[in-house]
């Protein structure tokens, strides 16, 4: 099994401007943030509009990214789906490619009971036997999984990690306490990373990555490398204004793919029900952009 730590990557999803998956665009993607240094990608995330993509995008993005990263970095597959049947197929496909990891988060469109959950975190670890990372994203699925209902969940699945994107800092401390190394703790809210790294998460599944992974890359060395706190969030106050702007749902990936189009890295827009950026977002996004030193022709800023 691998050992994931650090920052893990869910990449984006590029399209053209007739709204057809840009696989070139793709590729130039993953090898961007894995040069810039990442530990792990993730496609078919939430933050790769997986909501939006039809089956055989699906397919052919889990198999370009397999293909791209050519095992520099361990690949993670998102299996998410509203009902178990599906997700269940979808984690048969990204064993079938040799995905290192599956990523997974609770049936959504409605509420589900833990004991559903339960029932669909077994029903994939049943059918294969690639890792799981849970996705505690109680926005998408409308249940919020508590350390309790996690530890029940790492009873019935092969689950060495879990994702939080829940904004509840203290379960960061619950489950380390509850879980130890069993569970491997990633934060999933971007602007909570340093906090989280602080209380004993070991990486930070960052979408915000995606348009500056050296700089995710250097919070977490600093972080968990160096033991510089200081140095850490001083780092931190410099990225937060960029990254807060991605806390906005509506535009989150827009903002993100126009930063990186800003670094020379386009990967057009996003599907609706994105909403497009407006020209007041532009120019604010080129002005973080460029505090950064992340704009082309201008100073870089020191990551080193």
């Amino acid at each position: 099994m691998t050992k994931l730590h650090g920052i893990v990557v869910p990449l984006l999803t590029p399209f053209t401007e007739r709204d057809e998956f840009d696989e070139p665009a793709y590729r130039r993607l993953v090898d961007f943030v894995i040069d810039a240094g990442v530990h792990a990608i993730i496609t078919n995330a939430a933050t790769s509009e997986f909501y939006a993509l039809d089956d055989a995008e699906r397919v052919r993005i889990a198999e370009v990214a397999m293909e791209q990263a050519r095992g520099r970095v361990p690949v993670l597959v998102g299996a998410g789906a509203a009902a178990t049947r599906q997700s269940v197929y979808w984690a048969r496909h990204a064993k079938s490619i040799g995905a290192a990891g599956l990523l997974i988060m609770p049936p959504y469109y409605f509420p589900p009971t833990i004991d559903a959950v339960v029932r669909h975190f077994a029903a994939v670890s049943d059918a294969v036997d690639t890792p799981i990372m849970v996705y505690n994203a109680p926005y998408a699925a409308n249940l919020l999984l508590t350390p309790q209902h996690i530890e029940r969940l790492t009873r019935s699945a092969n689950i060495p990690w879990v994702k939080l994107t829940t904004g509840v800092l203290h379960h960061v401390t619950e489950l380390r306490k509850m879980l130890g190394e069993r569970v491997a703790i990633f934060e999933g809210v971007d602007t909570l990373a340093f906090a989280s790294f602080a209380m004993g998460s070991v990486g930070w599944v960052a979408g915000t990555a995606n348009m500056i992974p050296e700089l995710a890359v250097k919070l977490w060395h600093l972080a968990h490398v160096d033991a510089d706190l200081r140095g850490a969030r001083a780092l931190n106050d410099r990225i937060d204004p960029i990254q807060r702007m991605a806390t906005t749902p509506a535009i989150y990936a827009g903002w993100i793919k126009e930063v990186c189009r800003l670094r020379g890295v386009p990967l057009g827009g996003s599907r609706n029900p994105g909403d497009p950026l407006t020209p007041e977002h532009i120019q604010l996004a080129k002005q973080h952009a460029a505090e950064l030193g992340l704009i082309e022709g201008q100073a870089r800023s020191k990551v080193a």
